[in-house]
């Protein structure tokens, strides 16, 4: 018999259910490696959501704070109304001057001058070329941007106006104050407000617009998911005459527990909550005091401000 015809050793049984139970092993080790590598792939997918909706919506908030500053420079310094209240809107035979700067013009030619332009965002919006879907809208909202449309029916400008992804700081900010409402201009509370852009004497340290959130059954009947949406058009400060949060707060920290902020300098960076409670990012009275738990005074109490038997 030659070298080549040489028969080969026949593998025993108990050979065969070893490379049998090797080959099982490595098929389930790779089963193994796949699950763990599309968990990582998951997270990793995650993660580059999250920082991808962080780095649009500051982009975002550059664009609203350039937009601000414009509408300042048009407005010889003074600042854009942050909300007026209900009741109070210019009428344009009363105050013609605050009803021009109250109304908005649409490319369309239709004029909001109701609840619709009592918010910032339309007022804003038309030094954005009136770009409302992801200058204003953004992440979260933006997906459910139709849904948004219909929250008050026939009005859908108004559901935009009311739940843009930033909230202002319209507490510190100016108001409307009709020309017969003298009673906030009497106890000195519109001095507490930022009425031009050369008040404040710390702008990258003064906040204007931040993430927000709103949460309510009318939501839930609209289709909105869980009720909740990532957009208000204000937010309220830690405190103003009396301590307001936690039962007032809008701010939204949904970029890794953290809110998005937009400073009167242009400035756009991520705090804590808690670091939020600091008043002197939201009130530039409380900045010239230096008092982080800076309250306005209430009526009678003999004076404007935080110190000096102001605090209440």
């Amino acid at each position: 018999m030659t070298q080549n015809s040489r028969a080969r050793p026949i593998s025993s049984p108990r050979n065969l259910r070893s490379a049998y139970a090797f080959t099982l092993m490595e098929f389930l080790l790779s089963i193994g490696l796949l699950v763990l590598l599309g968990v990582l792939g998951m997270a990793v997918t995650k993660s580059v959501s999250r920082k991808g909706e962080l780095l649009k919506e500051v982009s975002a908030g550059r664009g609203l704070m350039t937009a601000y500053q414009a509408y300042a420079i048009d407005h010889g310094g003074r600042v854009m109304v942050g909300q007026y209240l209900s009741g109070e809107y210019p009428q344009p035979d009363a105050d013609p001057t605050g009803y021009a700067e109250f109304k908005v013009k649409l490319p369309t030619g239709e004029v909001l001058d109701d609840v619709s332009s009592a918010h910032y965002t339309y007022r804003l919006a038309a030094y954005l070329g009136f770009k409302i879907e992801g200058a204003l809208l953004t992440g979260a909202n933006l997906r459910v941007a139709e849904q948004i449309k219909r929250v008050r029916a026939g009005m859908p400008h108004y559901g935009l106006s009311m739940y843009p992804s930033f909230g202002i700081n319209d507490y510190y900010t100016r108001r409307y104050l009709a020309p017969d409402n003298a009673s906030e201009r009497d106890v000195g509370y519109e001095a507490e407000r930022v009425q031009r852009l050369n008040q404040v004497e710390e702008p990258g340290r003064f906040l204007v617009f931040a993430s927000a959130k709103y949460e309510g059954e009318v939501l839930t009947s609209m289709g909105i998911p869980g009720g909740r949406l990532e957009g208000f058009h204000r937010i309220t400060p830690p405190q103003y005459r009396t301590k307001l949060w936690p039962t007032e707060n809008q701010l939204d920290a949904r970029h890794d527990g953290k809110v998005l902020c937009v400073f009167l300098d242009g400035s756009v960076r991520t705090h804590t909550e808690e670091e939020l409670e600091d008043m002197r990012y939201w009130s530039y009275r409380a900045q010239q005091e230096d008092d982080p738990n800076y309250q306005v005074a209430t009526q009678g109490s003999g004076g404007i401000g935080g110190g000096g038997g102001g605090r209440r």
